[in-house]
């Protein structure tokens, strides 16, 4: 019963700070026999047993206290794990970084039914040892958390493929010398985090998401039921999905606060990542970046929603590299640009997905012959950024405007080598604009192995020259044809569902609307309104305003509060635009705060027959 237990767990403090740190917290759950293990201590072998002692449903207690842990806590069931508060409970790790394990290591299989969490961690402290030691390798984070449903599942999943109602939140995350948290395939909410990155060893991004599993109902390219027992793979499933925008169906950061270095950013997403970021101060760093299609050999981010957050730095917006994004209602000083655009393929051959030439398959490319072939008669001082061929009469047919990639392929520098697939054979460039018989051309700079750096020039060299209407998954692309990859082959080998064998996939947008980004309301202390940044347009020449991205001009202001802790930014709106391919489709952000946090509010209803293990 709730008197039972009140007198032995129950405390609070104000929200500020703030949840409730016992009873009131457990009642989130109606499940009818949850349990509370109370861990003896906050020592590793201590939380271990605890964990240990639960059953799905059931809530573990970490008491106060500070603890060392050198090995991983791994977690599979469906469970609350409570700490006495981030002031309270405090776990140092010194893990060994021989194997570069994580801390939490949460592989969820199932989810629980409404209004039951299917996980949360809440109510503790999480710092690093020796925080001018080694960190942990790159991408391999402390806490690691992971969702794998089915569609015969039961409860069935509330999107196949991933996990949801999973919550973190009123935790610390203090100097952790690596990446602090990776979500993949999971929905819910990381609330009420503080996470301070800014001196140690480890001076990157803390947080990663991914949908890697998310598995759409039907076959976009039919709308036929998908097989219950179908699995979706490296995050090709929710870029096979509608973009479901304003809903609950992405991982959410809400009411955060994060420090980083200036010279990195709070998140490097991918795998058909879907995030909010909404309510949350930035202190430093570019705010949100994001993976495209380069270096991984995984599908970029599908989606994000940036709003109503406070950011203080003194440079611009990281890059969104894939995907498209809704950018409002932030506030910042000192932010000297917006969201900047990139997409690395056009001035580079990738070796996982190739260059955006005109040749390779993924892109959308325009007709299967080059517009021009000739022999270079002139190049640059750096051998790259430049060529001139004084045998040509014009180049009027290259139109640097028109939101397409030229692609200038150097047909004497291999990047994979000519026995390669197309797209893969040779290094690239993309023209900039034209100067007479010259082409000034966007590209990389260096020296180095295939996939890293554009063509280099020399006279003599024999060129063509190949348009490209739009590159895989590059920033305002959206839904497409479901890929298929196969165990043993390269994860860029694959075939449109059902395919496993025969003709690879090529462009998987083809047919289907763009989901262009947005973005309005945004100002800066003291640069002024800000919107896409546009200034590096050579860098991005399959993009084009009024069709991949709206920069809108301010919109109808009303007060709101923005950042965590919260501040009124007078320059917000309430007046939302239609998005989508032709702007006519309603937006309305999601319910805030989230739902998932309401039992932190003091609004949780009890469970009957709650039990107490010691």
């Amino acid at each position: 019963m709730i008197s039972a237990i009140s007198s032995q767990f129950l405390s609070a403090r104000p929200r500020s700070g703030a949840w409730l740190v016992a009873g009131m917290l457990l009642f989130g759950s109606a499940h009818t026999d949850a349990a509370v293990i109370n861990a003896k201590s906050a020592s590793r072998t201590d939380v271990g047993a605890a964990v240990a002692l639960a059953n799905d449903g059931d809530t573990v207690m970490v008491p106060a206290g500070s603890a060392t842990w050198i090995t991983t806590l791994t977690i599979i069931k469906n469970i609350q794990i409570i700490g006495a508060g981030e002031s309270s409970t405090v776990i140092t790790e010194n893990l060994p970084r021989t194997n570069n394990i994580p801390l939490f290591d949460i592989s969820l299989t199932h989810e629980s039914s409404a209004p039951d969490y299917s996980f949360r961690l809440s109510g503790m402290k999480i710092t690093s040892q020796n925080q001018n030691g080694t960190a942990l390798a790159s991408d391999k984070p402390f806490i690691a958390l992971t969702g794998v449903t089915h569609a015969t599942d039961a409860p069935a999943p509330y999107v196949s493929g991933c996990v949801s109602r999973v919550r973190l939140d009123h935790m610390t995350w203090d100097h952790l010398q690596g990446l602090a948290f990776v979500a993949n395939s999971c929905l819910g909410v990381a609330d009420h985090i503080t996470q301070i990155t800014n001196t140690g060893a480890y001076q990157s991004y803390p947080v990663k998401i991914k949908m890697e599993t998310w598995t759409p109902n039907v076959n976009p390219a039919t709308g036929d039921p998908l097989p219950k027992s179908y699995l979706a793979a490296k995050g090709f499933g929710s870029w096979a999905d509608d973009p479901y925008w304003g809903t609950d169906k992405f991982w959410f950061f809400e009411d955060c606060n994060f420090t980083v270095p200036g010279n990195t950013n709070i998140c490097d997403n991918l795998q058909g990542a879907r995030v909010v970021f909404r309510h949350c101060t930035i202190n430093g760093g570019g705010g949100m970046a994001t993976h495209g299609m380069e270096g991984e050999a995984d599908p970029g981010i599908k989606q994000a929603e940036i709003y109503n957050n406070y950011f203080v730095t003194d440079r611009q917006f990281g890059q969104h590299r894939s995907g498209s994004i809704l950018y409002f209602n932030n506030k910042s000083t000192g932010l000297t640009k917006g969201v900047s655009f990139y997409t690395y393929r056009q001035s580079r051959t990738e070796s996982n997905w190739g260059g955006a030439d005109g040749t390779d398959r993924y892109d959308n490319n325009a007709g299967g012959s080059p517009i021009y072939t000739g022999t270079v008669t002139g190049v640059s001082s750096d051998k790259v950024s430049s060529i001139t061929d004084n045998n040509r009469v014009n180049f009027n047919l290259i139109d640097v405007t028109d939101g397409a990639i030229y692609s200038v392929n150097n047909l004497d520098d291999p990047a994979a080598g000519s026995s390669f697939d197309a797209g893969w054979k040779y290094k690239h460039a993309s023209v900039a604009s034209i100067n007479g018989k010259t082409l000034e051309l966007t590209a990389e700079i260096g020296s180095g192995t295939y996939g890293n750096f554009s063509a280099e020039w020399a006279v003599g060299n024999h060129y063509e020259i190949r348009k490209v209407i739009a590159a895989y998954g590059q920033p305002g692309q959206g839904k497409g044809n479901l890929l298929n990859t196969v165990t043993g082959q390269d994860s860029y080998t694959t075939y449109t569902y059902p395919g496993t064998t025969g003709a690879k996939a090529t462009y998987p947008q083809a047919g289907y609307p763009l989901e262009p980004c947005y973005a309005w309301n945004n100002t800066d202390t003291p640069n002024g309104y800000l919107n896409f940044n546009t200034d590096n347009a050579s860098s991005n020449l399959s993009l084009k305003s009024g069709r991949d991205y709206f920069s809108l001009s301010e919109r109808a202001i009303a007060t709101q509060d923005v950042g965590y802790p919260a501040q009124s930014y007078t320059r917000a709106t309430n007046s939302y635009p239609g998005i989508g391919a032709n702007g006519t489709t309603p937006y309305t952000p999601y319910t805030y705060p989230h739902p998932l946090t309401a039992p932190a509010d003091g609004q949780p209803s009890a469970p009957e027959n709650l039990q107490i293990k010691p």
